[in-house]
């Protein structure tokens, strides 16, 4: 147990962490191995999280904790922490998440919710070049450094637009999602489980500051059960996802239309000031 704590040492809560942290990392270890990456690699992100994480939250008056208080939090020696803090794994994962939304992820939205290329959350027929209003013309606009062949390629792989009767794309679906393995779909994934991950910290610390009838916390709920038949499941599964699918996409264009009247009226602080909010929703089934 680290020397400095913000809370007395239980080692009750302490054993449950543990256990359940062993439960969180089995589907992690699992598609780690499957990516190639090993546990030398995963320890050596691990040891820089805990330094990066001290440094921030234990400082003293604004400032970054020293190196002998980082230590002492999280047990790891001096000299390994001046070795990691001299790394670049923190511009690393600053240039990772240098832009928040995938170009094409961005297309579609605001193919959603621009009022140039959708009516009412509904999005308009384009066609592929030319015209007052063309999918190139929304290339340009939202994902600028993809070149419009590649992009409608992209997304018609993925099945996210498809080529009408009449010639034109048709956005079909408000996400891009990629339907194999790489960076994109990683990305995804980190983004689902630190947004995860950041909500459930974020829950622990407001209820700890102020009990379990805090205001202050984040949505986090279930609906889950141990106690239907293969076939239930199936239509549970059906039921999830168009329900989910449908709160979606009235959050996406609520998000459209407040994005659009915040510009109108100068209300965005500039882009160093912005922070991130949204719904993730997910489906999940395991053996027990």
């Amino acid at each position: 147990m680290p020397k400095d704590s913000r809370s007395a040492w239980n080692p009750g809560l302490q054993r449950a962490v543990l256990v359940g942290l062993g439960a969180f990392l089995r589907p992690l270890a699992q598609f780690l191995l499957r990516s190639g990456v090993g546990y030398r690699e995963f320890a050596d992100i691990s040891r820089a999280a805990f330094i990066s994480v001290a440094a921030e939250e234990y400082g003293v008056r604004g400032r970054p904790a020293s190196l002998s208080r980082i230590a002492a939090v999280t047990g790891i020696g001096r000299k390994e922490v001046g070795r990691v803090q001299k790394s670049d794994l923190a511009q690393l994962e600053a240039r990772f998440w240098a832009s928040e939304l995938n170009p094409l992820t961005q297309l579609l939205h605001f193919w959603h919710s621009d009022p140039d290329y959708s009516v009412d959350g509904a999005p308009r027929l384009l066609d592929f070049m030319g015209g007052e209003r063309s999918f190139a013309g929304l290339v340009a606009r939202y994902a600028g450094n993809v070149a419009p062949a590649v992009a409608r390629s992209e997304l018609e792989r993925c099945g996210a637009i498809e080529e009408a009767a009449g010639g034109q794309l048709r956005a079909v679906r408000r996400q891009y999602t990629p339907n194999e393995v790489d960076i994109e779909f990683v990305r995804s994934m980190v983004f689902s489980l630190k947004s995860l991950a950041g909500t459930l910290a974020h829950n622990a610390e407001v209820i700890s500051r102020e009990g379990l009838h805090t205001t202050s916390g984040r949505l986090e709920r279930y609906a889950w059960t141990t106690r239907i038949s293969e076939s239930s499941m199936r239509d549970f599964k059906r039921l999830s996802e168009q329900k989910g699918e449908e709160l979606l996409h009235q959050l996406d264009t609520w998000i459209g239309e407040r994005e659009q009247a915040d510009l109108a009226d100068g209300a965005l602080p500039p882009p160093q000031q912005r922070r991130i909010c949204g719904l993730g929703v997910y489906h999940f089934e395991a053996d027990i």
